[in-house]
């Protein structure tokens, strides 16, 4: 073999025609491939660096819980409660945009049906539901906190959106609408007609005997709905059946209505009990405010007994310091949808309830105090000596620290729903005076 000095380039006669140009672009062409790949190994050292440390593993839930952080949660109190009745008060005669479903107050011309004031109680705050639980908040903390300084007014919003007219009006509609709202803001309406019947005031008697009616309606129209349930939605949004059968049975806990209770009981084991190994990978992989295997695992602590609970818990949701248990341990508001989850793979926003969807930061605040009920719920329905109950005690405050931070951001007045689920969990852990 010749060494590099002995070696030279064949004779002129006998190689290929080599022009300058030629050799030129060969060297431009050589530097552009090392100055790529100069530029590639630097990205992806650069990402090595940055990549976030792994999240430590937990030999035991002990060790688990010790290394949680302890949150600071503000209790509901008259100064909270002022603040929560704002969104409510400025939205609910905001008049919803004209829909692209069936039309509620708009005639199907986009002209705003005459005497819809009148005729209609729900037409404010984005979409149908989301009124409807503006007026369950206003209804709520008026009922606790009677000397709120807004209380004439919200008097006054009430007198407007739940005189007898509006809901003879409102109940007409709905005979004819179909499955319009069924069983989202059913479920809603329910719960607002749980909090005036048992209000001793005499504004909240005369509300609670104008909203009645439909409220009947509507009771018998989801019992036939829930009878005919074959299998449910496990999507992360309003339209999650385990979401839907909870709000269900907070009014049947107020009202005692055994019937609609053995409907939403019976619903509830045909189409969970059979369940195991929910699938955690995807939860919080897009801004939605419901945890599909924390919202299932709550209302079946509610419909089974502690002892079939336990049994049907132990196979559903892995321990609380393993791996798959990691997507259920914390909310972050900037967090980046990934694409799974939510109302499913790149499906458009559920027409029952609205296309306004708000700004991320505030859905992930919702999923925060909806996470945070449940943890709490299940913290109860377990017996006191298991372990568990001290860690989900701490995942339900860490949750709502994080949701009560999200309702100081502006995104928060994007999302009027928003306050009724803060206000839907803070009622559970007490009021303050």
């Amino acid at each position: 073999m010749q060494d590099s000095s002995s070696f030279r380039f064949p004779h002129p006669s006998t190689a290929l025609p080599v022009r300058p140009s030629m050799r030129y672009d060969a060297v431009q062409s050589m530097k552009a491939i090392t100055r790529c790949l100069f530029l590639l190994i630097f990205a992806l050292t650069a990402v090595a660096q940055d990549k976030p440390p792994a999240a430590p593993e937990f030999k035991d839930l002990d060790s688990f819980v010790k290394s949680l952080p302890l949150p600071t949660v503000k209790p509901l109190d008259p100064d909270s409660a002022l603040l929560f009745t704002a969104l409510p008060l400025a939205c609910v005669d905001d008049l919803q945009p004209k829909p692209s479903t069936r039309p509620y107050f708009w005639q199907p011309t986009y002209k705003i049906v005459d005497g819809h004031d009148k005729t209609r109680a729900f037409y404010g705050c984005n979409d149908w539901p989301t009124a409807v639980n503006a007026v369950w908040t206003m209804v709520t903390l008026l009922k606790r906190y009677p000397d709120l300084a807004v209380s004439g007014l919200i008097r006054e919003k009430l007198n407007d959106h739940l005189g007898r007219q509006n809901l003879e009006g409102e109940l007409a509609y709905f005979k004819t609408a179909g499955n319009f709202q069924r069983p989202y803001g059913y479920v809603w309406f329910l719960k607002l007609y749980a909090e005036l019947v048992t209000w001793t005031d005499p504004d909240g008697a005369r509300y609670a005997e104008n909203v009645q009616p439909m409220a009947r309606y509507f009771a018998d129209s989801l019992v036939a709905y829930l009878i005919d349930v074959e299998r449910p939605n496990r999507t992360a949004g309003q339209a999650n059946s385990a979401f839907m059968l909870g709000l269900l049975l907070d009014y049947v806990d107020v009202t005692r209505d055994m019937t609609i209770g053995r409907a939403a009981r019976e619903t509830a084991k045909r189409i969970f009990l059979s369940d195991t190994d929910c699938t955690t990978n995807t939860e919080a992989a897009s801004p939605d405010m419901v945890s599909p295997c924390l919202a299932e695992a709550a209302v079946m602590s509610r419909v089974l007994d502690q002892t079939a609970f336990v049994a049907w818990f132990d196979k559903f949701l892995p321990p609380a310091h393993s791996d798959k248990f990691k997507p259920l341990r914390t909310v972050s508001l900037d967090a980046v949808a990934t694409g799974r989850g939510g109302r499913g793979r790149g499906a458009p926003p559920d027409p029952q309830v609205g296309s306004n969807a708000p700004s991320p930061r505030a859905t992930w605040a919702g999923l925060a105090f909806t996470r945070a009920q449940a943890f709490t719920r299940l913290a109860a329905a377990l017996p006191q000596t298991d372990e568990r109950v001290i860690v989900y005690r701490r995942l339900a405050a860490i949750h709502t620290e994080i949701g009560q931070k999200g309702l100081a951001d502006p995104a928060a007045f994007e999302a009027p729903w928003l306050g009724a689920f803060a206000v839907s969990h803070l009622m559970t852990l007490g009021t303050s005076q």
